[in-house]
């Protein structure tokens, strides 16, 4: 388990050692009062993948910005204890205690959420999947907007090839959830039905409520 949390662990003592020798580079011993507050943190940690203040510049990676709070922790517990299997995740979540995971979705709950800058795919493709998730029924659990409530996750924005991946671990079940509801509806579209859903809701707005 220490295997594989070395990755996030090392990013952090190369960025922690940086700072330091600019410091010593500049002639100044001690970190800013700043700085002193706000290095180390795990949201530091988090930002590695997900970005500064929960919003991924990279597609594969989920925002974690206006994600609902009930839904960050529920999935944070699941990454401990196995029930949601990711080599990273897993062993970084099993080192939060409750208060720390309520911590941390209150924090990335409170971030706005910012549109997605990338292209997702040609207008067809936004068209097909626009329809299929309507067919689908997406909105009733995860809102009008695709924006998230409760415990059920923010789509509207989210990078297109973590949506699709997950939309594929559904459907062929490494990723499950209580209700069933997800498999069921993830396998009954072919890979390319599922690219269209990604594609369509990593186009949508999510400041758009």
């Amino acid at each position: 388990m220490r295997r594989l949390v070395l990755p996030a662990l090392a990013a952090l003592a190369l960025a922690t050692g940086a700072m330091a020798q600019g410091r010593l580079q500049t002639g100044q011993t001690t970190p800013p009062a700043g700085e002193q507050l706000a290095w180390p943190s795990k949201v530091d940690s988090c930002a590695f993948c997900h970005g500064d203040k929960g919003q991924s510049v990279n597609p594969r990676y989920p925002n974690l910005a206006a994600l609902p709070a009930a839904y960050i922790e529920t999935q944070l517990r699941a990454f401990a204890s196995g029930a949601r299997r990711n080599p990273n995740m897993g062993p970084l979540a099993l080192q939060l205690g409750e208060p720390e995971i309520a911590e941390l979705a209150a924090y990335y709950a409170q971030q706005p959420a910012r549109p997605n800058p990338y292209a997702p795919g040609p207008k067809a493709m936004l068209t097909q999947g626009r329809k299929l998730a309507q067919a689908g029924g997406c909105a009733a659990c995860h809102g009008e907007a695709y924006t998230g409530m409760q415990a059920f996750p923010r789509l509207a924005g989210q990078g297109v090839d973590y949506l699709a991946s997950q939309l594929d671990a559904f459907a062929d079940g490494t990723r499950t959830e209580p209700s069933g509801m997800m498999k069921m509806l993830a396998s009954a579209r072919t890979p390319a039905e599922r690219q269209a859903i990604a594609a369509y809701l990593a186009s949508l707005d999510p400041a758009h409520r």
